[in-house]
Order: structure tokens, then sequence, then C-alpha cells
């Protein structure tokens, strides 16, 4: 059976639904720790610091890495060069 392109769209808003929720929490802290395993070269520094953070956030955010790239590959995703 051939997967619909809605299907397809689907399933990727369901990832994506759940990426947001986990990029969401302790945000903007958690977005800047983020960027900043991607070698960008910026400071956590924010309104939100990492003692409201609990291990199970870090943890989250190293998931959230992996799945990122599990979805790319999933769905075909290119970053830009």
């Amino acid at each position: 059976m051939k997967v619909t392109q809605k299907e397809i769209l689907q399933k990727l808003n369901d990832r994506l639904n759940i990426m947001e929720g986990i990029a969401s929490k302790c945000y903007p802290y958690s977005a800047k720790l983020f960027l900043q395993s991607r070698k960008l070269n910026l400071t956590t520094q924010c309104r939100i610091q990492h003692e409201n953070m609990r291990t199970e956030d870090y943890i989250n955010l190293k998931s959230l890495k992996a799945m990122r790239y599990s979805v790319m590959e999933e769905f075909d995703i290119k970053t830009p060069k």
C-alpha cells in the first residue's frame, strides 16, 4: 500500500509537535544550549538559567538532537550548506 503525501505530512507534523514540546521547556536557555551543541559561538546566559532545568530536561534535549537527525533522514530533509 502506497503512503500518501497527507500521511507523510501528518507523520512529520506529529514528530515536530513532540520536538517542539521538548524545545519549549526552559526556553530560551534550552534553545541556546542546543545551538551551542551545534558549535555556534554563543553563551547560554538568559532569563532562565540551568538551575531551573532538571536532569530529565538535559536528557530530553540530548534526545531531541538525536531525533532531529533521524527525522531529517526519514523525511529526506537537507540542511543548507
